[in-house]
């Protein structure tokens, strides 16, 4: 069954009801580097995903506690990238190397892990028995899935039709909006090129969406990147488009029904283009290199949605006042929010690693 919610009134985001809360990341005991993704557990502290790959388990104030895993791969181990989130005192770990998802307990021991899952994916979350998984790219296909344990990589439950944007903004870290809202008992996903939000009632199969009614959200800049073949024709001009475009960038459930989604405006531009760098490169240039910032307009608009998906309030936060450490600003959930990462030089000139929350407050 297919219904709507009635759509929102339109908001020019103006409403300021997040709060944050922020801590400076333990470097001294270990050196972090490129974090990719992050998780925060609201008594045991947090943990975060490097590049390497390495993740790292650190205290309610951000102090290191231990390392967890190792680099691999056979059993718990991982070979990265990796996405985490908490699934109550589970830390799940998906591990894009070896397709499997492992799961450690809150000292860092590990205690499943499920292999067998043939499709790779860029974002999850787990409830239980059942991991509901973030298909990225594919033209007109389902793009959510839902595995149950027992059935190993055979999936359960496929939703999701991909528009027609969807293929290239499906190349961006950050574009794979989904959430699972335990109060309601249902599954919340989007397409990052639509600001649309559908509602999976896991008990009925039910489906319905919430129109997000934001009338900055416009994906032009990819309108000539539709088919498998523009893609391959022109790979790094469907990438660099894609950070030029408004995209649907990730859903919360924030306790309570209340749902906040985030969608990403403005263009990300560097001082060279994507050509223009392999060019250089090629011609002995060395590595990749894109140079810097030329422009950064890029703006979050977070709704704020009851349980019936009305729109109660809508914040814009600006990228470009902060120098964020990823193309892709929100690192993971909370479980009243989101985190965002940026550096800043310490007064000892050293680079300090600065985790953010925005977060519903309990009085909302």
């Amino acid at each position: 069954m297919l219904c709507a919610f009635a759509s929102p009134a339109q908001s020019q985001c103006q409403d300021a009801f997040l709060e944050t809360r922020q801590w400076v990341l333990d470097q001294d005991t270990q050196l972090l580097g490129n974090i990719e993704s992050a998780a925060l557990h609201p008594a045991q502290g947090m943990a975060v995903a490097t590049a390497d790959p390495n993740v790292v388990l650190l205290d309610a104030e951000g102090q290191f506690r231990q390392d967890i895993g190792r680099v691999g791969q056979g059993p718990f181990e991982y070979q990265g990238p990796l996405v985490l989130r908490f699934d109550g005192d589970r830390l799940a770990v998906w591990d894009r190397g070896n397709r499997k998802l492992i799961t450690f307990d809150q000292d860092g021991q590990a205690l499943q892990e499920w292999t067998g899952i043939s499709r790779n994916f860029s974002n999850f979350t787990l409830q239980g028995d059942t991991l509901f998984a973030y298909h990225g790219g594919g033209l007109r296909e389902d793009y959510i899935a839902a595995y149950a344990r027992q059935d190993r990589g055979n999936a359960s439950i496929q939703l999701g039709q991909a528009p027609e944007a969807h293929f290239p903004l499906s190349l961006l870290d950050g574009s794979s909006p989904i959430a699972y809202d335990t109060a309601q008992q249902r599954l919340l996903y989007a397409s990052p090129a639509e600001p649309i939000m559908h509602v999976h009632n896991t008990d009925t199969g039910a489906t319905s969406t919430v129109d997000i009614n934001d009338n900055a959200f416009n994906t032009d800049a990819v309108q000539d990147y539709q088919t498998l073949e523009d893609i391959n024709s022109d790979i790094l001009g469907a990438s660099e488009q894609a950070f030029k475009s408004s995209r649907f960038s990730s859903i919360h459930a924030v306790g309570g029904g209340l749902i906040l989604a985030v969608l990403q405006h403005g263009v990300l531009e560097y001082e060279r283009s994507f050509s223009e760098a392999v060019d250089n490169q090629a011609d002995g240039g060395g590595t990749f290199d894109v140079g810097g910032l030329a422009t950064n307009t890029r703006r979050l608009h977070v709704h704020l949605l009851n349980a019936d998906g009305e729109q109660d309030a809508c914040q814009s936060l600006s990228l470009s006042e902060e120098a964020f450490e990823t193309d892709d600003p929100i690192l993971g959930h909370t479980d009243r929010g989101f985190l965002t990462l940026r550096t800043q030089t310490n007064e000892a000139g050293d680079i300090d690693y600065v985790l953010t929350e925005y977060y519903v407050p309990d009085t909302y």
